[in-house]
């Protein structure tokens, strides 16, 4: 019997089920996969608590993908003097921001002239009350927040981004290495949730089926 991560009304991490799940038999075209691990994000702590409403249940949860070559801890060190040190002092183009509220001007202030932000989480809070006149302050600076269901909205778009990104993790471009105390079973789907929450892990997480 196959197993799955169901949750049947938003809520905390207690929400999650772990249930015994019969898949319904491919289509003409289609075929049937085992997961020997799945990924998890932060993201899908935003489905399961309804921030990102699913449309019925019960519903289950999926999205995943990262890495870094370098990692500052945004709760102990100054993240702009971080970078500057990183950098020799030239700041970075790109700012990817899944933090959100804490983290707002310090990732702001990383950035070179006309440089690019990119928020695209909310882990601290939301960022609320912006003033645009700050990006022009900081060095007309551009900012965005997007999601992938705004770049992928049919198979091609699909099929396109899922070949570049493995094409990356192919040629070593992108490392997936997960931390041991990041990989949890399946079932222990709750204390997943909860680490997210508490900002305890970095980089990828892990459940494994059958563990």
């Amino acid at each position: 019997m196959a197993k799955r991560i169901q949750f049947s009304a938003h809520g905390g991490p207690e929400v999650l089920e772990y249930v015994d799940f019969t898949p319904r038999e491919p289509a003409v075209g289609e075929i049937q996969i085992e997961n020997r691990a799945v990924g998890i994000n932060f993201i899908d702590t935003y489905v399961r608590s309804g921030l990102y409403p699913v449309q019925a249940f019960p519903s289950g949860l999926g999205t995943e993908a990262a890495g870094a070559w370098a990692t500052i801890s945004y709760r102990s060190e100054n993240i702009a003097q971080r970078v500057l040190e990183l950098t020799d002092g030239q700041k970075v183009p790109v700012v990817y921001d899944s933090v959100g509220k804490d983290t707002w001007e310090a990732s702001l202030d990383s950035l070179q002239r006309r440089g690019l932000m990119v928020s695209f989480g909310n882990a601290s809070g939301p960022v609320t009350g912006v003033n645009l006149g700050i990006l022009n302050q900081k060095g007309s600076l551009y900012v965005t927040r997007p999601s992938l269901f705004g770049y992928v909205t049919n198979r091609a778009e699909l099929d396109k981004a899922s070949s570049e990104l493995f094409s990356l993790i192919a040629s070593g471009a992108i490392k997936v290495d997960v931390s041991a105390n990041q990989i949890f079973g399946l079932s222990e789907a709750q204390k997943a949730h909860r680490a997210l929450e508490s900002r305890q892990t970095y980089g990828s997480c892990l459940l494994i089926p059958g563990r």
